[in-house]
């Protein structure tokens, strides 16, 4: 019947239900609205609407409200009140009103056209016309009166026009707007376009003393005007909720400041500070007094009066159905009084209004009126005066109270002063409520009306009027004119400021895309020239934050482009990962290396970059220069070139025997390089290196050595300008050391760890260094370099370095078992703030020990504090003030650094530095040492869910893992320095950033997988610190296809053999600070991960390379990783490097300097998982279809180019999309025809008499003239507004344009063509044409050609049957020269080249067919398929086909075609060229409902996919010697599945395997591995094709076909998963995924569900499970762990569309 809503309101203790009905019945005349006055409460309502019936007068059913009172404890029910047949028949919501002082509040019944209020005893208080059609869907009790000859006002409450002086409305309340309450009286409306208005309800009765002569029925009205402020990028709004109401000071503080306003503070008296100032003015009125105040208010406010007082400041939240939201400020002033009068021009005699600007200031919401609304006389809002018995201005002499018995002084009766009695106020209140309205309302000129009324009128001098206003009949006979009451309202609530604090991007519905290089960098030099150029190119489009796109971009990785959204909120989603672009964009520059070690170390002050070299002898230093741009003298482009170390002074005096620690040219070119960073602070600065001897064999291979800068030392190199200050020299084994002896020994080094520096207490300088090394003896080491006082050496300042060891012991002892041994596996080093962890003193059972100590809690305060949130996040409540490694700023001088350790048997311990270095040896169980852990969890590296104190855990039975390494890091939004030193404003402006910010530990284990896990606090658990393990979907293990491929290598001898000393590790697992604003942790694992935060939650995306290696022959892609860049660096100041293993010979790798992650962290971006990244690109209209112009021919795909760099080209690319404006048309014309009363009824006199004679001659000829097809229909004019209500509203249209865009210039608008009124574009395609040329022997030429369908719907509907039109266009060279900065592109535009009109039925869907070397074109329209030639300029038909009832989509591959019938399934054709036939080979008996179809493969076996209108997807083949084939005749169902969700198109990509994941040029890198392995590709899995597609929701799918073997395995464990783990809601997985049937489906169908498909959803989360549970999964099916999740890898793999 219609649509419900649902409302809840707090009047009454007991629930109440308000439900509104209809009644079938005559019309009452009576007025129902006073039935019952009985007090109640609504909470819940339900609103049905019915289609009623109307008449000039309004609707003969109305709605009912009812108000029903609920007891959940009792169970029962009872009616309060109804209101029967009372409720406009256009309502669809009910708006709660909260209660007040006065009453117990109401409800609003919100309607398209109307807007009523209904109090909570069950009295309609007012109703509200929204537009000049509200009088239609009225019952007669809402309709205004002819009048009772008086003018008084009546009995009972109807429906009225915005009160004067607002404008009378023109909007359409339907089913986007949304209203919330800010406070009792004010709501805010927010209507489905965004634009926002304030709702308010006048109570007279609040501010008056006395009764008014209405008797308390007409003491309520309401008012709606616009505030000037849209929600930008909102589709259609759905939600809109005031979230916070700040109430309470602190609150309103903090609101106050994220508006940007001043607030009154006080002083200690607690006098406001402008009140202070006066007084001191009246004091002592000198000069510098007045000064003071006026520089006071001149600063604060431009109102006269001062500062506005404010009545509420609060947060409110705006949803709409596209995902977007906005969190939206707002302060709210207090009522402004307005006192409208009427003075007489001397000039003219008229009555005009006229305004007093320095009254008030009114806002520009004025000025966004409808234009509907200007152009018919609608006076502007104005301050006046009130007036006196004589009509002269009145003063109002105290303006900040809101009581209508304010004193009142006349200055000019009798020019005497006079104060007017309460009576006199009152009155002239009364007088100003009614008062006569000017504003024209039948389009001529107003009346005169005396302000007084003459004698002998029977008329009261308080009331006032409209002008005459004709009314007709239902007859349309006129009758006689009366005058209609005008409310004035003389109090209004102003929104003093509207500020959208933050906004999250949605994408809303997804559909087809294409594959296209897109510039997803920002520009780094454009600025806000470039923005004012993007948005004036595209007008209409208003491209929001243009800047996100510069004008690089790559030419060998693709991207994928996809529409989204829907109207303002439409635009285009762009799928990327880091890495795809090429130089130019995000990639500065690049260069190739050959024979390095990876491992990448930066001393940024130094501007250099050092490389370890393969052979582990020495390493190469890369100075980082600027070079000049090529065309300009600017110097911005980042290069790095080579630095020449020097010779070896040290080996060539002791003859090549040992390098010498002592020489800085020896550390850096003869020794391994293992560790370096560079420490600055304010007085010096200083590098330090873990170096290690090229002989192990020697007793002192390890040293750390700290340099300096030195320009003129003799023992400085020339180009490096280091110096040796300090050398420590660590021994494997040292007798004077009390562990380290002949018994003990430290082994060789497998692990070490970032090194952190630590800050003095006043945060000047750098008072130690730390870092850690795990050795192969299963002990560990943290080495402390502390500076102590400082030597002053010629001029210059040198701290002394002292470096003290601590030991962590472990086992050493191999006879142990594996997960009862204590060794020391990984460590890492971390300054983090000191209230993160506990503090006891020690690790006792008791929950007391647990507890956080005040003394630990940080100095500064928790930035969370002023706001109540929830403390369910560690980010909540510590201050991440902790720079990560070795960074040119210190960090804060209360974090403190802390020792994570990891041992085999899975014990994670954290050590406080402080502790560790007052007990140089630390054990695992031993109750001497003086350091005990401030925090410790067991089962770290198997998995487990939560890593906590106190956690039982189960550790794996069938394998032996352990930590390799571990990492401790922070996520999300970078701090600013000012508030790394700590700054307090600064941590006070950044607390959104703080709550962003989530401490995080990443796990790599011995088999490579990667566990992520979050930090918190919760209440729950005592406030104990726990870690909980994040789901990421994503196997990071390696994969079991490189591990065979390596195995070639080896076996051909292509890659080296294994090394028998692979002791040493080097870190994969980098923290980085500060890339594009944001800090995180880069994982260089064999499928390299950046782990970063949306908005607060870790999250994952891929890295891929460009011209990267296939996967096998190196363990990991990318070996070397950096962030610190040279100082003189400018675009790349926060950007990184890595060094990746590149196609060619193996060893050989690439150097990457990238700008930062700007296409991860854009500003209309979101990470929605499955380690993509998505760029939301604003255009502000729908985006039908796209297609790109140019792409390269790959894997026989259809994607085209133009044969034309100078059109377009890899670097600038142009694409094609069909679009469509959602526009508001305008109904202007609705509101004043141009004819007279009596026009209208001679007009309607003739119509009469001419149905008249149609009748008779209908029924003299013997047939129906209504069943009769008549070729004009003639429509009856039923669009009536009633002026004096309101005026016409906009009607939402849409406008369709063919774009031209250029994705290089920020998706410039080239050119466009707009498509003809009621058009609709309905098919887009980019092909090739081949000119046909009968009885020549000329080869025929091809030509690019850019096809649209559309379907022509006139202004008749669906009364005549729709017809489409075929419309072919070239891209051509403007001959215009445009200028523009060196693009190219934008000399192109649209030619149209044919043009055919399609009789058949609309175009649906348009392909190319390539049969001999010809390209025809096939076309879908209505029920048919046609093949069309090009030839002599036209389009010829040469072949067709009928189909049942509607073509939806056509497939083709090769020469066969699938065709999609919108109600009548899937027919499979093929096309001969002899006879030019389309011949039926199959089709499917089902009667499905087609909403897309689709194309799979694996090797030679080819599946239809059909996606129908129940959710369902159907898996069809041809198999002609099947038996349930019939002969071949039906298309054999293999299997069926419920997806749950809509979708209109299904696309195809090919599969990659996890060889090739890695690369974003996969074509560069599948031609390396082909020849690698000539022998690729040959299998079935090496040739499938899946198919991806969009939903409607938002989401991305992919369906890849599976080998028989894997998809039993994984039958088999989603079986086994699906009763093992629990359901969300006791609810059945496996129940929702079966094949939805319906009634007529049923009746065809008799087999049973054929299922046959693996959710994706459920076999995923077997990846993050601990390992024990996915061994005893596993096991029940009879497989292993490794090859489970070998198949889950290479179905991400698979599924992956870039």
């Amino acid at each position: 019947m219609g649509r419900a809503a649902e409302v809840t309101t707090t009047a009454t203790s007991a629930a109440a239900t308000a439900t509104t009905t209809t009644t079938q019945g005559a019309a009452k005349d009576d007025d129902d609205m006073d039935t019952d006055d009985g007090k109640g409460g609504g909470d819940d309502g339900n609103v049905g609407c019915v289609r009623s019936t109307t008449t000039p007068t309004g609707t003969r059913y109305g709605l009912t409200l009812t108000a029903v009172s609920v007891s959940m404890h009792q169970r029962r029910s009872v009616v309060l009140w109804s209101l029967l047949d009372a409720m406009p028949a256009d309502a669809w919501m009910l708006v709660p009103r909260p209660p007040t002082a006065r009453d117990g509040g109401g409800v609003l019944v919100w309607g398209c056209n109307t807007v009523v209020y209904v109090g909570m005893g069950g009295k309609i208080g007012c109703a509200l016309a929204a537009n000049g059609f509200a009088r239609i869907g009225c019952p007669p009790g809402l309709i205004p009166p002819p009048g009772d000859g008086r003018g008084r006002p009546p009995s009972a409450a109807h429906l009225e026009p915005n009160p004067s002086p607002l404008p009378r409305l023109a909007l359409q309340l339907d089913a986007g707007s949304r209203v919330s309450f800010v406070t009792d009286d004010v709501a805010l409306v927010c209507l489905g376009n965004g634009t926002l208005h304030s709702l308010e309800l006048h109570d007279r009765r609040a501010t008056t003393t006395k009764a008014t002569a209405s008797g308390g029925r007409g003491d309520m009205f309401m008012s709606l005007f616009p505030l000037g402020h849209r929600v930008g990028g909102l589709g259609s709004v759905v939600s809109c909720l005031s979230v916070f109401n700040a109430d309470a000071a602190c609150h309103s503080k903090i609101v106050s400041r994220y508006l940007g306003e001043v607030v009154e503070e006080e002083d200690n008296d607690g006098r406001r500070i402008a009140d202070r100032l006066s007084a001191v003015v009246k004091e002592d009125p000198t000069p510098d007094n007045d000064d003071v105040v006026s520089t006071y208010y001149k600063e604060r406010t431009s109102y006269r009066g001062g500062l506005p007082k404010i009545l509420s400041r609060g947060l409110v939240f705006v949803g709409s159905r596209m995902g977007d939201c906005s969190l939206l400020a707002f302060s709210l002033n207090e009522p402004t009084r307005l006192v409208l009068t009427d003075a007489v021009d001397n000039d003219g005699g008229a009555m005009k209004r006229k305004r007093k600007t320095e009254e008030t200031a009114w806002p520009d919401a004025w000025s966004s009126m409808s234009s509907g609304a200007a152009g018919n006389g609608i006076s502007e809002p104005m301050m006046k005066q009130p007036r006196c018995d004589n009509g002269q201005a009145v003063e109002i002499l105290d303006e900040d109270e809101n009581d209508d018995d304010a004193d009142v002084v006349d200055h000019s009766c009798d020019n005497n002063s006079t104060t007017l009695t309460e009576d006199e106020v009152l009155r002239l209140e009364e007088e100003e409520l009614y008062r006569v309205d000017d504003e024209i309302v039948d389009g001529t000129a107003p009346s005169i009306i005396s302000s007084c009324c003459e004698e002998g009128d029977a008329f009261d001098d308080e009331d006032r009027y409209d002008d005459a206003v004709s009314y007709s009949d239902a007859d349309g006979a006129p009758k006689t004119p009366h005058r209609r009451r005008h409310r004035s309202t003389r109090n209004l609530s102003m929104f003093g400021s509207i500020r959208a604090l933050d906004s999250l991007t949605g994408l809303g519905p997804l559909g087809g895309g294409c594959y296209g290089p897109v510039a997803t960098c920002p520009s780094l030099t454009g600025g806000d020239d470039a923005m004012g150029a993007a948005s004036s190119s595209a007008s209409e489009a208003q491209l929001e934050g243009s800047m996100i796109f510069s004008n690089a971009f790559s030419s060998a990785a693709r991207h994928y482009v996809m529409p989204c959204g829907f109207g303002e909120s439409g635009g285009l989603a762009v799928l990327t990962t880091p890495g795809r672009d090429n130089v130019g964009g995000s990639i500065l520059c690049e260069s190739d290396l050959c024979n390095m070690a990876g491992s990448i170390f930066s001393l940024p002050r130094s501007n250099l970059i050092l490389m370890g070299k393969a052979d582990g002898i020495g390493s190469i230093a890369l100075r980082g220069v600027l070079r000049p741009e090529q065309g300009s003298g600017e110097i911005n482009v980042e290069q790095f070139e080579e630095v020449d170390i020097g010779p070896s002074l040290s080996m060539e005096e002791d003859g090549g025997a040992h390098p010498n620690f002592s020489n800085a040219v020896d550390v850096l070119g003869q020794m391994t390089m293992l560790a370096a960073a560079e420490f600055c602070s304010s007085s010096y600065s200083f590098s330090v290196f873990f170096v290690r001897t090229p002989r192990l064999e020697c007793d002192n291979p390890y040293a750390v050595v700290v340099m300096s800068n030195s320009d003129n030392s003799k023992d400085s190199t020339s180009d490096l300008k280091l110096m040796v200050d300090f050398i420590h020299r660590i021994d494997i084994d040292d007798s004077n050391d009390s562990f380290f002896d002949n018994n003990n020994r430290r082994g060789h080094l497998s692990s070490i760890t970032p090194m952190v520096s630590k800050v003095s207490n006043d945060g000047s300088i750098i008072s130690s260094v730390a870092f850690g090394c795990a050795w192969t003896s299963g002990n560990a080491s943290v080495f402390n370099i502390a500076l102590s006082g400082q030597v002053a050496e010629k001029d210059k300042h040198t701290p002394n370095f002292k470096v003290s060891e601590s030991i962590f012991v472990g086992d050493c002892d191999d006879d142990v078992s594996f997960y009862d041994s204590n060794r020391i596996v990984a460590l890492d080093v971390i300054s983090l703030p000191s209230q993160i962890f506990d503090s006891p003193n020690s690790l006792a059972d008791s929950d007391e020990a647990l507890a956080v100590t005040s003394s630990s809690v940080s100095t500064i305060p928790d930035p969370s504090s002023s706001l109540s949130f929830p403390p369910d996040r560690l980010s909540m409540h510590g201050t991440w003030s902790a720079k990560l490694d070795s960074l040119q700023m210190p960090t804060l001088s209360h974090n403190r650094i802390v020792v994570a350790i990891c041992r085999r048997s899975g014990l994670l311990q954290i050590f406080d530095n402080e502790d560790v270095l007052a007990s140089p040896r630390v054990e695992c169980q031993s109750e001497s040492s003086c350091a005990s852990p401030i925090w410790q969890a067991n089962g770290c590296g198997h998995g487990t869910a939560i890593l906590g104190q106190g956690v039982t855990i189960r550790r794996p039975e069938h394998h032996e893992v352990e930590v390799a390494e571990i990492r401790c890091f922070v996520a999300g939004p970078s701090l600013q320095p000012e508030s790394i030193s700590g700054n307090m404003s600064i941590i006070d402006e950044e607390k959104d950033s703080w709550m962003l910010r989530s401490l995080c530990v990443l796990v790599d284990t011995s088999q490579g997988d990667l566990h992520l896990y979050s930090g918190s606090k919760r209440s729950s658990n005592l406030n104990r610190l726990e870690f909980s393990r994040v789901p990421l979907f994503n196997v990071t293990r390696p994969s079991e296809e490189a591990a065979r491929h390596l195995i070639k290598l080896r076996r051909k001898g292509i890659a080296p053999q294994q090394s028998a000393q692979a002791n040493f590790r080097a870190s994969r697992l980098h923290r980085f600070c500060n890339i594009s604003g944001e800090d995180g942790l880069f994982a260089a694992t064999p499928r390299p991960l950046w782990f970063v935060s949306e908005r607060g939650a870790p999250t994952v995306v891929s890295h891929k390379s460009r011209h990267v290696s296939p996967a096998g022959g190196r363990p990991v892609p990318v070996s070397g990783f950096c962030t610190q860049m040279p100082a003189v660096f400018r675009n790349a100041s926060n950007g990184f490097i890595t060094v990746h293993e590149r196609i060619g010979r193996i060893g050989s790798q690439r150097l990457t300097l990238y700008n930062g992650l700007w296409d991860v962290f854009a500003p209309h971006g979101l990470i929605p998982g499955g380690g993509i990244s998505i760029q939301k690109v604003p255009l502000g209209v729908t985006v039908r279809h796209i297609e790109v112009i140019f792409m390269h021919l790959r894997f026989n795909s259809c994607d085209k180019f133009i044969d034309d760099a100078s059109i377009s080209t890899p670097s600038r690319p142009v694409y094609a999309m069909l679009v469509s404006h959602e526009i508001e048309g305008d109904q202007r014309d609705l509101n004043d025809d141009g004819l007279s009363p009596e026009e209208r009824q001679r007009a309607k006199d003739e119509k009469e008499a001419a149905m008249v004679r149609k009748q008779v001659e209908a029924d003299l000829g013997g047939f129906d003239m209504e069943q009769e097809w008549v070729e004009e229909i003639e429509r009856e004019d039923c669009f009536t507004i009633d002026q004096g209500l309101g005026l016409a509203p906009p009607m939402p249209t849409r406008k369709y344009e063919l774009w031209l865009a250029d994705a290089s210039s920020q998706w410039n608008i080239l050119d466009r063509y707009q498509l003809d009124e009621f058009e609709h574009g309905t098919a887009l395609k980019v092909m090739f044409l081949t000119d046909v040329v009968e009885d020549s022997e000329d080869v025929p030429e091809v030509n690019l050609f850019i096809g649209v369908g559309t379907s022509a719907i006139d202004h008749d509907g669906e009364d005549l049957a729709s017809k489409g039109r075929l419309l072919l266009f070239q891209v051509r060279k403007s001959k215009k020269r445009v200028p523009s900065k060196g693009n190219k592109s934008s000399q192109l535009q649209l030619k149209l080249k044919s043009e055919k009109e399609m009789a058949l039925g609309p175009v649906t869907s348009l392909s190319s067919l390539k049969s001999e070397d010809k390209y025809r074109m096939v076309v879908g329209a209505g029920a048919e398929v046609t093949v069309e030639q090009w030839g002599n300029g036209k389009l010829t038909q040469v072949g067709f086909y009928h189909a049942h009832m509607q073509i939806q989509e056509i497939l083709l591959f090769k020469t066969f075609f699938l065709l999609s019938d919108a109600y009548d399934s899937l027919h499979f054709l093929v096309w001969r060229e002899s006879d030019k036939s389309l011949t039926l080979l199959a089709k499917d008996y089902e009667p499905n409902q087609v909403f897309a179809a689709g194309l799979i493969s694996r090797g030679g076996a080819m599946t239809f996919v059909c996606h129908d209108d129940r959710q369902n997807l159907s898996f069809l083949q041809y198999a002609p010697t099947d038996a349930a084939a019939r002969g071949g005749n039906k298309l054999v169902s293999r299997a069926d599945f419920h997806m749950g969700t809509q979708t209109t198109t299904l696309k195809s990509h090919w599969c990659q395997s996890s060889l090739l994941f890695n690369s974003c040029t996969t074509n560069s890198t599948l031609a390396a591995l082909k020849q690698q392995d000539t022998l690729f590709g040959r299998l079935e899995d090496d040739q499938r094709f899946a198919i991806h597609f969009g939903t409607t929701d938002g989401s991305l799918c992919s369906i890849v076909p599976l080998s028989e073997p894997t998809y039993w395995r994984l039958t088999a464990l989603q079986s086994v998963m699906s009763n093992a783990l629990e359901a969300n809601c006791a609810l059945s997985h496996m129940a929702w995924r079966l094949y939805r049937r319906s009634t007529r489906r049923a009746g065809c169908r008799t087999n049973d569900r054929m299922k046959g498909v693996i959710d994706g959803d459920i076999v995923m989360k077997f990846v993050d499970l601990s390992l024990p549970d996915q061994e005893a999964l596993a096991s029940s099916i009879g497989s292993t762990v490794g090859l489970v999740m070998d198949n889950l890898l290479e179905l991400g793999c698979a599924a992956a569309v870039i």
